[in-house]
């Protein structure tokens, strides 16, 4: 428990200030018979560090049979995270002779239809100076994934299989697209490499439809040339593009306009690059175009099974949202505070209220937050990563905490006229004060607020609502970098 000792008076909390990033590692040891997907050993909450192990000496899928020639298949789903952009890797290690080989599985689509219960092999091991390993993304949303480890007559000793997850920045796409129709093409970039991309919105779920493979043209000497362009109608808001070569792949089926057989991943919140390991270096150069306003973004694709993302905005900054309200029926004590507000307290039988404004942008940041109908007493202003209990919150004080995970402390007002705002004059901005370098991670906000007189709890402090927006609303917005 932390105290937070101002004017006189305590705040107690169990406020989480840093996500854990260490833990023990966990060894999940392959149990028989798992050849298949229905027998697929299960794997709750891998992360980083973790490692799977077992022994295989072919690639037999035979249902039912423990013996050591079928292959070895997990059902791996990896822990929550704070909503960003993770890349995964599982890399192949043994103390005997070499030879084992991971493969991603998924599923087959036939005219864009996805055809449940087969097994096909979205990719397959990649075999470099850092290692044997196969990558897929996520984000942070406790993603699963099937993967198949087989080996040889040879591989008699035991395999491991260690987790690694980084988080990658998108890149951020210069400008600011009208609402409406937006085409995002690398045709006519001056390259010929086979694309696939697909967009995402501000939450990092994959837009049903949004994606494209090819777009055949035929080349002035004959032949082919797959390259890639979605033209959609794009509402307001920030998005994010996931581009890579052929093939890319998450659990959405294709549009109709586009390559109707490319395979799929079998759980949402995966994406995957594969089977093909082209030669790199790759030139993968795009454009984002509204008709009026342009942008195009060099890339060079310089590693095999990597997946480039980028934010760009249409329209207005997407705003912060609030959740977490004291009408929801989840207040201490059966109260119920106004909709759109926290839970009430004894100065205020609506509750508090959170709200933000100004410009989020990391290099003019004026973003502010402001809460209202609190007492006069002191309030703390802070950012997590997380909406805790799926936004629903949980009880404290009189009260209901909304905002978790890696928790920063903003700074700390006195309340005039149950009003106060943070940042104001010479405060530090909120994009310093929380450190939001990087685009496509969550951030959530609250204040926390002292309630002397009793109401409900014993506790005397309340809480408003919560406030949540992307990081390019509250952080990236406007940067731009070469993509490499």
């Amino acid at each position: 428990m932390i105290e937070f000792k101002t004017h006189g008076f305590a705040l107690l909390a169990v406020l989480c200030l840093a996500e854990a990033t260490a833990s023990a590692q966990t060894n999940f040891p392959e149990v028989e018979p798992n050849s298949t997907k229905a027998e697929a050993t299960p794997v709750a909450c891998m992360r980083a560090g973790d490692f799977l192990t077992g022994t295989t000496t072919g690639t037999s899928l035979t249902t039912g049979s423990t013996l050591v020639s079928t292959a070895d298949t997990f059902r791996i789903q990896t822990c929550a995270l704070p909503i960003c952009i993770y890349r995964h890797r599982l890399v192949i290690t043994t103390t005997g002779t070499p030879g084992y080989q991971g493969t991603i599985r998924g599923l087959s689509q036939i005219g864009g239809v996805i055809q449940q219960n087969t097994d096909i092999q979205m990719q397959t091991t990649l075999t470099t100076t850092l290692g044997i390993y196969n990558q897929w993304y996520g984000f942070g949303k406790g993603e699963e994934i099937y993967y198949r480890i087989s080996g040889t007559g040879a591989t008699t000793s035991p395999y491991a299989v260690t987790m690694e997850t980084v988080p990658e920045t998108p890149v951020a796409v210069p400008g600011v697209f009208a609402p409406g129709t937006v085409t995002i093409t690398t045709e006519n970039q001056g390259h010929q490499t086979d694309t696939d991309l697909w967009v995402y919105d501000s939450n990092l779920n994959a837009i049903p439809f949004f994606g494209n493979d090819d777009t055949p043209i035929t080349l002035p000497g004959g032949g082919v040339n797959f390259e890639s362009t979605l033209q959609a109608t794009f509402a307001p808001g920030t998005y994010f593009l996931a581009l890579t070569n052929y093939q890319f792949g998450n659990d959405q089926p294709a549009a109709p306009n586009d390559f109707q057989t490319g395979n799929v991943v079998d759980f949402p919140d995966a994406a995957v690059n594969g089977p093909e390991f082209p030669a790199v270096p790759l030139a993968m150069d795009f454009q984002i175009t509204d008709g009026v306003t342009s942008s195009s973004v060099p890339v060079l694709k310089t590693e095999p099974l990597a997946i480039h993302w980028f934010q760009f905005t249409v329209g207005a900054p997407t705003p912060p949202v609030g959740y977490c309200f004291g009408d929801s029926g989840n207040c201490p004590c059966g109260s119920v505070g106004a909709a759109g507000n926290g839970c009430p307290h004894s100065a205020n039988p609506a509750g508090g209220h959170l709200a933000g404004a100004g410009s989020a942008s990391v290099s003019s940041d004026s973003f502010a937050l402001t809460g209202s109908g609190m007492p006069n007493s002191s309030a703390l202003y802070f950012q997590g990563t997380t909406r805790i209990n799926n936004g629903a919150g949980v009880v404290f004080g009189d009260g209901l905490r909304c905002t978790g995970g890696a928790v920063t402390r903003l700074g700390i007002k006195i309340n005039a006229a149950g009003t106060s705002t943070y940042p104001i004059g010479a405060d530090v901005p909120i994009s310093v004060k929380g450190a939001i370098t990087a685009g496509g991670c969550i951030r959530t906000y609250q204040c926390w607020f002292r309630n002397a007189a009793p109401f409900c709890n014993p506790e005397t402090f309340n809480l408003t609502n919560g406030l949540s927006g992307d990081v390019a609303a509250v952080g990236s917005r406007g940067e731009s970098r070469r993509a490499a």
